[in-house]
């Protein structure tokens, strides 16, 4: 892979995403994902543990199709994370699918993992006790998902080297615990006093209208909701029908 240092924002060519714009961009410390408004993953960078899911470890200077509804099981991808060496995709079914560095606990797909995960992989919806997953976030050496009922869970490292081998400090995956974290695991709701997380909540139909109203310039001058920047109350509005009604135990 050739480098050419640029010290300036430069355009995309358009023709790079194939008729479609960049709807969600994300970075890791050296790669990029991008994701369309018709749900198609594009990524490029470092790829030497395999974050950018492209199924190799070879390196990309231009922006490469990692896949759309045939590689998320016939679902569009709504938005991704990047972390050090891996990389957490969630689809419009909000379900999660992870890449990357495999012999460290990052992407959540199994325990003791000892290979790369070079493609798209999905984390399983019982990991979340099937519960939808509607936020996501990924660290240098952990990962967190928020799911449709406000529950948080996390998994990691549970200890870091730092300096040297005797030398360590404590990933906070709130755990109460050092221990590594495999596989997604749920942090108490007791420690949020029970509190939902998040700000992807479902939204019972009959409060909608009134929302709306008050995120309108004249409706809702005085309202509490007046003030938030349009395309938050969009994003609000769009995508509150997208997330499942059942509970979370």
């Amino acid at each position: 892979m050739s480098h050419t240092q640029t010290n300036y924002p430069t355009v995309v060519p358009a023709a790079t995403f194939g008729g479609s714009s960049a709807a969600f961009v994300d970075a890791g410390s050296t790669f990029t994902m991008v994701v369309t408004l018709d749900g198609v993953l594009f990524a490029c960078g470092n790829n030497a543990n395999s974050e950018l899911g492209l199924g190799t470890r070879e390196n990309h200077d231009t922006l490469q199709r990692v896949g759309g509804t045939e590689t998320v099981r016939g679902y569009a991808v709504r938005s991704v994370r990047c972390g050090d060496m891996h990389t957490l995709i969630l689809t419009t079914a909000n379900t999660l699918w992870s890449c990357g560095h495999g012999a460290h606990p990052l992407c959540g797909t199994q325990c003791q993992a000892r290979n790369d995960i070079l493609r798209p992989t999905p984390i399983k919806h019982a990991r979340f006790k099937h519960i939808d997953v509607v936020a996501v976030a990924a660290g240098d050496a952990h990962s967190a998902a928020i799911t449709a009922r406000g529950r948080l869970y996390t998994w990691g490292a549970g200890m870091e080297q730092v300096g040297n081998l005797n030398s360590f400090h404590h990933i906070a995956l709130g755990h109460a615990n050092k221990r590594v974290q495999w596989l997604p695991c749920k942090i108490d709701p007791k420690q949020f006093q029970f509190a939902r997380l998040g700000c992807w909540h479902y939204m019972h139909p009959r409060l909608m209208l009134p929302f709306v109203m008050a995120t309108h310039k004249r409706l809702g001058k005085n309202a509490v909701y007046g003030c938030l920047p349009e395309e938050t109350a969009s994003g609000n509005i769009s995508q509150h029908t997208l997330y499942a009604t059942s509970g979370d135990s």
